[in-house]
């Protein structure tokens, strides 16, 4: 079923209509006076949070419309500690706060920086096509910049999955025309599309992957000149990721050892070996127990061990890791997913209804398209009062490792972590 946009999800389309109007010379035209118009009708409605969120948007869209400014000032102490305070509220999911810092800040910083910071946190609320509108601006200012591309290949593939599907294997089969950033961004696109499409094209497609990978790193002679450096304990670690997928372990070994010499954070290469492996090979939880054990700040082993201990009846541990997971960053559609489990565990332990309700409610406002989630809901809100057993449904390994490469974090995480 389709989703009715919200009042605030329409103004916010009529705010992102009429910038794009204005890039063009129409701001005072017909077609934008409808825009206003339509925008009126739902304006009154909204909350005060939502307006001020959306003020803030229209002077973050008008900024991109402004001259690119060429020098960036210098930072001091005093910007320092506002930009760390951003962050912190970011990882706090206090996103109206951080974006209001970084507005005050943005002078400071680089202008593709500000629009690729102001894109993460709109993909964190669950905007995804305006998240790709400020990608897309940083993309713009700095088409050379591999990190900036891969990202902005990510953006895409939210919001137009098959087109990101087409350009990530026209990367892969071309790869000679492309850097190693656009590579990897592109693996993850298309590990992903395999996944959940064509999982019978997987061992053909990975062998592309591998070698555009190893082409790659075979073309670099200066391992430590940078900014290829900084990707290259990445490289081998999707090498070793890829090589997992098809089978060939000890080869996967001997690519993560290399990415571990390199410099990668060994907590990022247990959790890439258990996301490959999850479901296939018990090993997996051990790999993501590993980087628990070292004290990993990703979401993802948390996310792996709540869903294994669903899927077998573990419920108390459900509640445990993801009460875990929930304390870390991560998008709205894994909160939302960590909530339906939770919503799922307490059923099963015979919790309050209200209880098990409130939970649901907050999965499915995470994440308004989580349709598993409204399926339990109702399942559970037809039999709860008649105590019977409910057949819920539950994510299978290969949804959930798709779900680790739809660049909610994961990709991200991995790059700039490496």
């Amino acid at each position: 079923m389709l989703q009715t946009p919200s009042s605030f999800e329409m103004v916010l389309a009529g705010f992102i209509h009429l910038h794009q109007l204005e890039l063009v010379g129409e701001n005072d035209s017909e077609a934008a006076d409808r825009v206003r118009d339509d925008m009126d009708q739902n304006w009154s409605i909204l909350s005060e949070c939502e307006k001020a969120r959306l003020n803030g948007l229209s002077e973050d869209l008008y900024s991109l419309s402004e001259e690119i400014r060429t020098e960036t000032k210098p930072l001091n102490p005093q910007v320092k500690a506002g930009l760390e305070e951003a962050q912190s509220a970011r990882v706090a999911r206090d996103f109206d706060r951080a974006l209001s810092l970084y507005r005050r800040w943005q002078n400071y910083l680089k202008p593709e920086w500000i629009s690729y910071l102001r894109g993460s946190i709109w993909n964190e609320m669950g905007q995804f096509r305006l998240s790709l509108y400020f990608i897309e601006h940083a993309h713009k200012l700095n088409p050379s910049n591999g990190n900036l591309n891969a990202i902005y290949l990510t953006a895409i593939e939210r919001v137009e999955p098959e087109k990101a599907k087409e350009f990530s294997l026209k990367i892969i089969r071309n790869s000679g025309d492309y850097g190693i950033e656009e590579i990897l961004s592109a693996s993850t696109v298309v590990l992903k599309y395999l996944w959940t499409h064509h999982k019978q094209q997987e061992q053909e497609l990975l062998s592309q992957i591998i070698r555009a990978i190893s082409d790659q790193l075979a073309m670099t002679e200066l391992l430590e000149s940078e900014p290829f450096s900084k990707v290259v304990p990445l490289s081998y670690g999707m090498l070793g990721f890829c090589k997992d997928l098809k089978g060939q372990t000890q080869e996967a070994f001997d690519d993560y050892q290399i990415a571990l010499r390199y410099g990668c954070r060994p907590d990022l290469i247990w959790v890439a070996r258990g996301i490959s492996q999850y479901g296939n090979h018990p090993d997996s939880l051990k790999d993501f127990q590993s980087a628990i054990d070292l004290g990993t700040p990703m979401i993802w082993p948390y996310f792996y061990l709540a869903h294994d201990h669903l899927v077998h009846g573990r419920y108390q541990e459900v509640l445990k890791n993801c009460e875990w997971a929930l304390s870390r960053t991560g998008s709205s559609k894994l909160f939302s997913e960590l909530h339906h489990w939770q919503a799922i565990a307490m059923a099963q332990q015979a919790y309050p209804e209200s209880e098990v309700r409130k939970f649901f409610e907050k999965a499915i406002e995470y994440d308004p398209h989580n349709q598993m989630a409204k399926d339990n809901f109702m399942a559970f809100h037809k039999t709860a009062a008649m105590h019977h057993p409910i057949p819920w449904e539950t994510p299978d390994a290969n949804s959930m490792r798709a779900s680790s490469l739809s660049a909610e974090l994961f990709f991200e995480n991995f790059l700039f972590a490496a």
